[in-house]
């Protein structure tokens, strides 16, 4: 997720009224700082948030400077900023690391981001990025890296077989940018952004134990002589991984299925109404949809019931069946929807299914017996024809149009799934189950997609795969929903979601094109400095506090109420913005101080009020810092 490196500073003196200014992220630091002016030594303290400033642990011949990155490798690119990075080298056996804490330890849905461009590295040496839980360069809690003789990046996942996981992403000296993120005790994501392409490659993985992250080390260990094996880094930050918008969601205990799932029917938002498809051959064969509504105390296929308070559980469900007829004939059920609008780099599309047995047989309409099942869906570029087929085995072509389908075929042990790089389908390796699957879709760019597939059950399996290609230009606008002659057995799909990014910013305006298309502002036009509402805050300050620029009664406001309530300050908090209350005791004094409480708080969505626990004097100025995403 792109995190815009602005804050609001709302900053009171205790009896005086509220100033406002702008400033940077919840910890941020880059080489164009100018702590860095003379280099990169021990003791710079750059950038703000952080909790203390560089060391370097060095043993034989490395040592560390400011430069620029575009001169390593292969001369591809850099990672820049005002001209500089800040380099390490190591030879002849020698090794660096740089060290800095954070203010406190990384919280659950905290993340740290760095990029990193590393040059070539010889055999035996390595160059990566280490989170720390003691400020040693040994102590290593996760490591992100790039070892001679090998072809890809390396990250540490307890999970993984010998604890290393391999990302698939192979050496690149146009950089990278990385993002973990912890996300549990011992879990957490992984997001890498390779820099020549613009690709998202999202990984998760478990940590060996709860240790607390408390710092990290960057280091260069022995990759080699000369600047073509330096290795760069650059804008370090900690950020709360806030979360992403709901742009489109929908499930079967909404209020329009109140009477069934029917032909029309349009519940949820974000969506166009559904289309019923059905194929029927022959008198006594069947195929259609209904709306599953399970009893609790049967054992049946209640997996993916979605309810809310006073409405039995309920799903999506299909059927198609020969019945008695037996005449080798294809009934098929289908549905379909049109998005709002057809999914964006960087949106995310979600669903659930599950399904009892399949029938076996083959797929292939040229083969007989075709009488095998699929079931499954499909994301589409057009609404497909009145004769929908689902047979992505038969040529890909048969789906109509259809970019990407993800299924379960009778006779096979694993889901399926078929794109432009496999028409005819590939095993992802992921066994059937009767518990259901979640799959998640995401455009990574105009050419290419990431999808993760995960067991519902309570011992769940997951696999995932970046980098699988789209037929470009070719807009995701339809999802489908298919059972083809699954026979005695339903299918049931639920929880279909589509998650936004605030990622894109066509005008370059510092505001995302999806919160101003969501507050009637142009993307296409650089409106930053504009008083839409003549309110005072100019749009970009009302994206920074998230409040509504056509609403002149909307706005950010820091209030204190005064010495008597304790140190405490009180604002209107967005529930998509993390705030860290600072403070200095005298307005001259640069260094401001914040509590490690009192750091990337996630919004209530209403006022918020934070306090510092430390003893204050009679006058103490405050701020609050606030993140976007």
């Amino acid at each position: 997720m792109k995190q815009i490196k602005w804050w609001i500073v709302g900053t009171i003196l205790a009896g005086f009224g509220p100033l406002s200014s702008l400033g940077a992220g919840l910890a941020t630091d880059t080489a164009a700082d100018t702590a860095y002016a003379g280099g990169w030594v021990a003791g710079n303290n750059g950038g703000s948030g952080w909790g203390g400033a560089w060391t370097f642990s060095t043993v034989g011949t490395a040592g560390s400077f400011a430069g620029t990155s575009v001169s390593n490798g292969f001369d591809q690119g850099g990672i820049d900023t005002g001209n500089k990075a800040w380099a390490l080298f190591g030879n002849s056996g020698g090794r660096i690391n740089a060290l800095r804490p954070f203010n406190g330890w990384l919280n659950q849905g905290q993340s740290f981001k760095v990029r990193m461009d590393n040059g070539f590295v010889g055999a035996g040496g390595k160059v990566g990025v280490r989170l720390l839980d003691a400020m040693d360069a040994s102590a290593i809690q996760w490591d992100f890296y790039f070892a001679g003789g090998l072809a890809n990046y390396q990250f540490r996942d307890a999970g993984s077989l010998f604890g290393v996981a391999d990302s698939g992403i192979p050496y690149t000296d146009a950089g990278l940018e990385l993002q973990f993120t912890l996300t549990g005790p011992t879990n957490f994501t992984l997001q890498v952004i390779t820099l020549a392409d613009g690709v998202r490659h999202t990984f998760s993985g478990t940590l060996s134990d709860a240790d607390p992250i408390l710092g990290v080390s960057l280091y260069n260990d022995n990759a080699g002589l000369g600047p073509d094996y330096d290795a760069f880094f650059n804008q370090a930050e900690i950020l709360y991984d806030l979360p992403a918008p709901v742009r489109a969601s929908d499930h079967a205990s909404d209020s329009a299925y109140a009477s069934g799932w029917a032909d029309g029917s349009n519940g949820g938002t974000g969506f166009g109404p559904w289309i019923f498809l059905n194929s029927i051959e022959n008198a006594g064969e069947a195929a259609g949809q209904f709306l599953a509504v399970n009893d609790p105390l049967v054992a049946d296929n209640d997996d993916l019931n979605c309810s809310t308070s006073g409405v039995p559980p309920k799903a999506w469900a299909m059927y198609a069946n020969e019945g008695s007829t037996g005449d080798d004939n294809i009934q098929i059920a289908a549905a379909y929807r049109s998005l709002t609008t057809p999914l964006a780099v960087g949106e995310t599309l979600s669903i659930d299914f599950e399904h009892g047995g399949v029938q076996g047989g083959s797929l292939n309409a040229n083969v007989q017996p075709r009488t095998g099942g699929f079931v499954g869906f499909a994301l589409r570029t057009y609404a497909p024809p009145l004769q929908f087929d689902p047979d992505p085995f038969n040529a890909f072509a048969s789906l109509n149009n259809a970019s990407f389908a993800c299924g379960f075929r009778g006779g096979f042990s694993n889901y399926q799934v078929y794109d432009l790089s496999n028409p005819s389908g590939f095993d992802t390796g992921l066994p059937y189950t009767t518990d259901g699957i979640r799959v998640t879709f995401t455009v990574t760019s105009t050419t290419t997609y990431s999808l993760v597939m995960t067991q519902l059950g309570s011992n769940p399996q997951s696999v995932s795969f970046n980098n699988r290609s789209l037929n470009p230009g070719t807009p995701l606008a339809y999802i489908g929903l298919f059972d083809r002659n699954a026979e005695e057995n339903d299918t049931f799909f639920n929880n279909l979601s589509i998650v936004g990014s605030w990622d894109t910013d066509a005008d370059m305006d510092g505001m995302a094109d999806l919160w101003e298309n969501e507050n009637g502002l142009n993307s296409t036009t650089n409106d930053a400095a504009v008083d839409t509402d003549l309110d005072g805050d100019s749009n970009l300050a009302e994206y920074l506090a998230d409040t509504n620029p056509g609403n002149s009664n909307d706005y950010f406001l820091v209030s204190y109420p005064g010495p008597e309530n304790g140190d405490t300050v009180s604002f209107p908090a967005s529930s998509i913005r993390a705030y860290t209350l600072e403070y200095v005791d005298h307005p001259t004094n640069a260094t401001w101080s914040s509590h490690p409480s009192q750091i990337g708080l996630l919004g209530n969505g209403g006022i918020l009020t934070l306090t510092n626990p430390a003893t204050a004097p009679l006058q103490r100025h405050y701020r609050v810092k606030v993140q976007v995403p």
